[in-house]
Protein backbone atom coordinates (compact mmCIF):
# COMPACT_ATOMS: atom_id res chain seq x y z
CA UNK A 1 0.00 0.00 0.00
CA UNK A 2 1.13 3.85 -0.57
CA UNK A 3 -0.32 4.73 2.58
CA UNK A 4 0.96 6.65 5.84
CA UNK A 5 1.83 4.19 8.92
CA UNK A 6 -0.49 1.07 7.75
CA UNK A 7 0.94 -1.77 9.40
CA UNK A 8 0.25 -3.77 6.24
CA UNK A 9 3.79 -2.39 4.47
CA UNK A 10 5.28 -4.72 6.38
CA UNK A 11 3.56 -8.12 4.52
CA UNK A 12 4.95 -6.76 1.15
CA UNK A 13 8.71 -6.25 -0.35
CA UNK A 14 10.14 -3.34 1.41
CA UNK A 15 13.62 -1.59 2.81
CA UNK A 16 14.17 -0.23 6.30
CA UNK A 17 16.22 2.83 7.33
CA UNK A 18 17.32 2.51 10.92
CA UNK A 19 18.78 6.02 11.99
CA UNK A 20 20.47 6.84 15.28
CA UNK A 21 21.66 10.50 14.99
CA UNK A 22 22.60 10.89 18.27
CA UNK A 23 25.06 8.01 19.12
CA UNK A 24 24.11 4.91 21.43
CA UNK A 25 21.63 5.50 23.76
CA UNK A 26 19.87 8.05 22.48
CA UNK A 27 16.29 7.46 20.51
CA UNK A 28 16.34 5.90 16.88
CA UNK A 29 14.06 6.28 14.00
CA UNK A 30 12.60 3.13 11.72
CA UNK A 31 11.33 4.44 8.13
CA UNK A 32 9.63 1.18 6.09
CA UNK A 33 9.25 2.10 2.78
CA UNK A 34 7.77 0.06 -0.31
CA UNK A 35 7.95 0.39 -4.31
CA UNK A 36 4.77 1.97 -4.26
CA UNK A 37 5.25 4.72 -1.76
CA UNK A 38 4.41 3.42 1.19
CA UNK A 39 6.18 4.82 4.47
CA UNK A 40 5.53 3.11 7.93
CA UNK A 41 7.63 5.92 10.78
CA UNK A 42 7.85 5.89 14.56
CA UNK A 43 10.60 6.17 16.86
CA UNK A 44 11.91 4.29 19.30
CA UNK A 45 13.48 5.98 23.27
CA UNK A 46 15.32 3.11 25.50
CA UNK A 47 13.21 2.64 28.95
CA UNK A 48 9.96 1.71 29.64
CA UNK A 49 7.49 3.29 26.93
CA UNK A 50 10.02 2.68 23.77
CA UNK A 51 7.78 3.09 20.92
CA UNK A 52 6.62 6.10 20.45
CA UNK A 53 4.24 7.73 18.01
CA UNK A 54 6.24 10.08 15.48
CA UNK A 55 5.83 11.46 12.27
CA UNK A 56 8.49 12.30 10.31
CA UNK A 57 7.34 15.74 8.67
CA UNK A 58 8.74 16.41 5.45
CA UNK A 59 10.09 12.82 5.01
CA UNK A 60 8.64 11.80 1.39
CA UNK A 61 9.04 7.83 -0.48
CA UNK A 62 8.52 6.82 -4.07
CA UNK A 63 9.01 3.67 -5.90
CA UNK A 64 8.98 2.80 -9.13
CA UNK A 65 8.48 -1.26 -10.37
CA UNK A 66 10.11 -2.70 -13.23
CA UNK A 67 9.82 -6.15 -14.79
CA UNK A 68 12.36 -7.85 -12.71
CA UNK A 69 13.27 -4.80 -9.99
CA UNK A 70 11.73 -2.06 -8.23
CA UNK A 71 13.55 1.04 -6.92
CA UNK A 72 12.78 3.38 -3.97
CA UNK A 73 13.85 7.07 -3.33
CA UNK A 74 13.47 8.59 -0.07
CA UNK A 75 14.16 12.02 0.91
CA UNK A 76 14.69 12.66 4.80
CA UNK A 77 15.20 16.45 5.98
CA UNK A 78 17.57 16.23 8.91
CA UNK A 79 14.69 18.74 11.01
CA UNK A 80 12.75 15.39 10.59
CA UNK A 81 14.63 13.68 12.97
CA UNK A 82 15.29 16.33 15.38
CA UNK A 83 18.61 17.03 14.57
CA UNK A 84 20.93 19.85 12.78
CA UNK A 85 22.68 19.30 9.72
CA UNK A 86 26.04 16.99 10.35
CA UNK A 87 29.22 18.39 10.20
CA UNK A 88 31.95 16.92 8.69
CA UNK A 89 33.17 13.61 10.50
CA UNK A 90 30.20 13.60 12.27
CA UNK A 91 28.52 10.01 12.91
CA UNK A 92 25.23 8.40 13.49
CA UNK A 93 24.61 4.79 14.16
CA UNK A 94 22.66 3.17 11.40
CA UNK A 95 21.24 0.14 9.41
CA UNK A 96 19.28 0.03 6.16
CA UNK A 97 17.75 -3.62 5.88
CA UNK A 98 15.37 -5.19 3.26
CA UNK A 99 12.19 -7.80 3.47
CA UNK A 100 11.64 -9.83 -0.10
CA UNK A 101 8.34 -11.14 0.23
CA UNK A 102 6.86 -14.31 -0.05
CA UNK A 103 10.27 -15.83 0.83
CA UNK A 104 10.84 -13.34 3.65
CA UNK A 105 14.88 -13.01 2.30
CA UNK A 106 15.92 -10.44 5.17
CA UNK A 107 18.99 -8.84 4.22
CA UNK A 108 20.68 -5.85 6.00
CA UNK A 109 23.97 -3.12 5.19
CA UNK A 110 25.14 -4.27 8.67
CA UNK A 111 24.32 -7.89 9.58
CA UNK A 112 22.89 -7.83 13.27
CA UNK A 113 22.82 -12.29 13.50
CA UNK A 114 18.92 -11.17 14.84
CA UNK A 115 16.21 -8.83 13.92
CA UNK A 116 17.05 -5.49 12.57
CA UNK A 117 17.01 -3.83 15.88
CA UNK A 118 19.67 -4.97 17.32
CA UNK A 119 21.62 -1.49 18.03
CA UNK A 120 24.96 -2.57 18.66
CA UNK A 121 25.32 -4.35 15.49
CA UNK A 122 24.24 -1.05 13.89
CA UNK A 123 26.97 0.39 11.38
CA UNK A 124 28.23 3.85 11.59
CA UNK A 125 27.40 6.63 8.84
CA UNK A 126 30.31 9.56 8.83
CA UNK A 127 29.42 12.37 7.21
CA UNK A 128 31.81 14.52 4.48
CA UNK A 129 30.60 17.83 2.92
CA UNK A 130 32.63 18.05 0.15
CA UNK A 131 35.33 15.47 -2.12
CA UNK A 132 38.02 16.82 0.40
CA UNK A 133 36.41 15.76 3.12
CA UNK A 134 35.38 12.25 1.61
CA UNK A 135 38.79 11.68 0.10
CA UNK A 136 40.49 11.83 3.87
CA UNK A 137 37.76 9.43 5.13
CA UNK A 138 37.48 7.00 2.15
CA UNK A 139 40.79 7.14 0.16
CA UNK A 140 38.62 9.36 -2.47
CA UNK A 141 36.21 6.51 -3.18
CA UNK A 142 32.98 5.93 -1.30
CA UNK A 143 32.38 2.34 -1.18
CA UNK A 144 29.54 -0.29 0.33
CA UNK A 145 29.74 -3.11 1.45
CA UNK A 146 27.35 -5.74 2.92
CA UNK A 147 26.36 -9.20 3.35
CA UNK A 148 23.08 -11.02 2.12
CA UNK A 149 21.71 -13.66 4.31
CA UNK A 150 18.76 -15.27 4.31
CA UNK A 151 16.63 -15.13 7.34
CA UNK A 152 18.33 -18.22 9.28
CA UNK A 153 21.44 -16.11 8.73
CA UNK A 154 22.97 -18.01 6.27
CA UNK A 155 24.64 -16.44 3.87
CA UNK A 156 23.15 -16.32 0.15
CA UNK A 157 25.69 -16.21 -2.83
CA UNK A 158 25.13 -14.89 -6.46
CA UNK A 159 22.64 -12.44 -5.43
CA UNK A 160 22.37 -9.47 -7.42
CA UNK A 161 22.92 -5.83 -5.52
CA UNK A 162 22.05 -2.39 -7.46
CA UNK A 163 22.95 0.80 -6.47
CA UNK A 164 22.14 4.19 -9.23
CA UNK A 165 25.69 4.38 -9.82
CA UNK A 166 26.48 0.46 -10.32
CA UNK A 167 25.81 -3.42 -9.85
CA UNK A 168 27.67 -6.96 -7.78
CA UNK A 169 26.69 -9.95 -6.86
CA UNK A 170 27.63 -11.59 -3.68
CA UNK A 171 30.23 -14.06 -3.22
CA UNK A 172 30.45 -17.32 -2.15
CA UNK A 173 30.17 -15.49 1.43
CA UNK A 174 27.16 -13.74 0.62
CA UNK A 175 29.73 -10.16 0.53
CA UNK A 176 29.40 -7.83 -1.99
CA UNK A 177 30.90 -4.50 -2.46
CA UNK A 178 29.54 -1.59 -4.46
CA UNK A 179 32.20 0.71 -5.61
CA UNK A 180 32.52 4.50 -6.54
CA UNK A 181 29.12 5.88 -4.77
CA UNK A 182 28.84 9.34 -5.32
Amino acid sequence: PAEHDNMKIFGADGVEALLQPGGPGKPYYQLAMNAEGGLFDIMYKLGPKKQLAWDGDGIRAAGRREADAWTIEVEIPFAALGTPAPKDGDEWRANFCRCERPSRELTAWSPTGGGFHVLKRFGILRFAHNAAAAKKGAGGMCELRGTVVDAQGVPLAAVPVRSLTGRARTDIFGEFVLRALP
